[in-house]
């Protein structure tokens, strides 16, 4: 039932604000060992179908351009654009253009119980930030599950009342925060702050824009 007063609205926005609280204490704790084998070999998987959906978009008539653009606009060369031949850019700009790829032929990978690409909201900038960093894979396979799973707990509790806009576009800013692991400084003060790499990909896709 939805709040009748600004009463409510505000008891409701406390209680929501305790839960973010608490799924960000969880996040922070969690340690690959602690994580069932079934997880892990599930985060490997959407891996894979994820990176797969990137390449098999490369060659878009509509994402060329785009990668093209973001190619030439970037800056250090530091993450990959996975489109052939393995051109590197700065690690914004790469995450910009695998999310776009991998967006254009994934169909909901790993959790269906809501439509929500939660892999396509955590791996682009988990790539790039893995590249960047030199993190291991039990590192980049237990910032994946974390961040999946507070993204797809992100969609449960914030449903859309129709389909008229995916949800993924807001479920977005919940993956990457999460999505480091504490080996390079991920905290609990971190999760409660704005993503600093949100508005740096906003820049990055408005600089390209016609």
């Amino acid at each position: 039932m939805a709040p009748s007063g600004p009463v409510e609205e505000r008891a409701g926005a406390a209680d929501a604000a305790d839960g973010v609280t608490m799924l960000g204490r969880w996040a922070a704790g969690v340690d690959f060992d602690s994580l069932p084998d079934a997880v892990w070999r599930r985060a490997a998987l959407v891996v894979a179908d994820d990176l797969a959906a990137v390449v098999a978009a490369r060659d878009e008539p509509e994402l060329r351009p785009l990668h093209d653009r973001l190619l030439s606009a970037g800056g250090a060369a530091e993450a990959t654009v996975f489109r052939g031949g393995r051109p590197r850019t700065d690690r914004y700009s790469a995450a910009v253009a695998n999310g776009a790829a991998a967006d254009w032929c994934e169909l909901d990978e790993g959790y269906g119980k809501v439509p929500c690409h939660g892999g396509l909201c955590v791996l682009p900038a988990l790539w790039a930030e893995a590249e960047v960093g030199e993190y291991t894979v039990r590192e980049m396979l237990r910032a994946l599950a974390v961040g999946y799973e507070v993204v797809i707990r992100f969609a449960r509790a914030f449903p859309f009342p129709d389909q008229t806009l995916h949800p993924t576009r807001r479920c977005r800013r919940s993956g990457p925060r999460p999505a480091s692991p504490p080996s390079v400084g991920w905290s609990r003060t971190l999760f409660s702050m704005p993503s600093p790499a949100r508005p740096r990909w906003w820049r990055r896709v408005r600089s390209i824009m016609p």
